[in-house]
């Protein structure tokens, strides 16, 4: 394998990063060891508990389903089709399990937040807020920044003008 084909495996494999920082993390448990690959989607009812479904049509991918991770037992239901906004990408590893990017951020019911990588579940720090209360938040600091660095400004402007 090509160097700079290592090293992207290496990046999208967490399993694979033994470094110092890496090798002193313990890894989430597997949540979802494969992808079960179907033509239509399953009924909810029907989906089961650690189970990735990717629904595809003629081999262009479609749907994600999966049962949230956080046991609510909700059913999350993720386009892949570029077409529509948001989309999700979906890839899988040698050991077929599943990696999903951007991250997943339920903005009804229990509000998770994670990461999907190498068919482990990484939670987001701000998991259980509602992705508008944390883009309010984010626009309030992103304020206060602005203010206080203009603030900044003027002051190293008035000190010029004084010397």
């Amino acid at each position: 394998m090509p160097p700079f084909n290592r090293l992207t495996e290496w990046l999208r494999d967490p399993s694979l990063q033994r470094g110092r920082w890496f090798g002193r993390q313990p890894l989430p448990p597997i949540a979802f060891a494969e992808i079960r690959a179907v033509d239509r989607p399953p009924r909810n009812e029907d989906i089961q508990e650690n189970t990735f479904y990717f629904v595809s049509s003629r081999r262009h991918p479609k749907w994600a389903l999966f049962q949230c991770p956080c046991g609510c037992n909700n059913i999350v239901t993720l386009s892949l089709q570029k077409a529509h906004r948001p989309h999700w990408v979906l890839r899988k590893n040698r050991r077929n399990r599943p990696s999903l990017q951007p991250s997943v951020w339920r903005d009804v019911g229990c509000l998770s937040h994670f990461w999907l990588q190498d068919g482990r579940v990484y939670w987001c720090y701000n998991s259980g807020t509602s992705p508008n209360d944390a883009n309010e938040s984010n626009l309030l600091l992103q304020r206060l920044n602005t203010n206080s660095a203009e603030e900044g400004l003027l002051a190293s402007k008035r000190r010029n003008r004084r010397r």
